[in-house]
């Protein structure tokens, strides 16, 4: 069994020219797998020395900063790690949605018994409103009354 990740590797920054092959070639070498490519997606593939075997990568080729996108097999299992001179840095990858504008996708509100316009529920929200100020001048009208 195992756990199975596609891999793309890239080199965000170079300092300097970068011989692609040379790469190509120490990396196959270093990690075992002959289908590893700079800018190429690989199959599901089970590289668990993927972290070591880049930390190396990256010592042998130094200025040059590598990335390494992952997607595993289990939903949400999508990471980015840079390698550069030896040292690494990792972050799992988040997933948001933006909030939509609910006025601007239903012109219409639904309740329990049928749909309303905007307008109807407008209306309704300022007759709550009404009956809300007249319920604390009731109440300010009762507290004056029990003061005298």
């Amino acid at each position: 069994m195992g756990y199975y990740t596609q891999y793309h590797i890239a080199i965000d920054r170079k300092n300097g020219q970068v011989d692609y092959d040379k790469i190509n070639e120490d990396l196959q070498k270093i990690s075992t797998y002959s289908s590893l490519n700079i800018d190429e997606d690989t199959d599901s593939i089970k590289w668990y020395d993927h972290d070591d075997n880049m930390i190396e990568l990256s010592r042998l080729h130094p200025n040059v900063l590598f990335r390494v996108d992952g997607v595993g097999e289990e939903k949400g299992d999508v990471w980015r790690s840079y390698y550069c001179n030896g040292e690494t840095e990792s972050a799992q990858a988040t997933l948001t949605f933006p909030t939509i504008d609910y006025e601007k996708m239903f012109k219409e509100f639904a309740t329990t018994d049928r749909i309303i316009s905007n307008e109807e529920f407008k209306n309704a929200q300022d007759e709550i409103t009404r009956s809300e100020q007249a319920i604390a001048r009731a109440k300010n009208l009762i507290e004056r009354y029990n003061g005298q």
